[in-house]
């Protein structure tokens, strides 16, 4: 990634990468950091928007109160944006994220909605996802 930088700084997937390669440490908001370079760089495809929601959530998650609601209130704006996808392939993906990023927000509420819409649109819901819901819940 550092020599993709280097030849071509306005690359927004370069950014994608160091972001990915943060994420992959847990270190979310340094990820966020990343993708928000790759976003003002005109990235706007729709799973790049979920991938990049979903990390400013998890990044929420992490921070103090002040910054969390701020934070998951930026996650809500790019999940809207996302959203706007006509393919409903991407749209279901776009949905379960935004179904994990309700979990982290503690919006149980959401988050089954979210599954709810995802599911419609045929998509295959991570196990783990559908037993953290479950677990939150106190369903069996």
């Amino acid at each position: 990634f550092n020599e993709a930088w280097l030849l071509n700084p306005d690359n927004p997937y370069v950014y994608v990468g160091f972001g990915v390669l943060y994420k992959k440490q847990d270190q979310f908001c340094d990820a966020m950091q990343m993708f928000d370079l790759a976003a003002n760089k005109d990235l706007a495809d729709a799973g790049f928007l979920a991938d990049y929601a979903l990390i400013i959530s998890q990044c929420a998650n992490t921070a103090n109160n002040q910054s969390r609601d701020s934070l998951f209130a930026k996650a809500t704006s790019v999940y809207q944006q996302a959203e706007e996808t006509p393919n409903p392939r991407v749209l279901a993906y776009v949905y379960q994220s935004w179904a994990e990023s309700s979990l982290l927000k503690n919006d149980i509420e959401h988050a089954r909605l979210m599954l709810d819409e995802a599911t419609a649109l045929g998509a295959t819901i991570k196990p783990e996802l559908q037993d953290a819901i479950k677990l939150a819940t106190g369903a069996q």
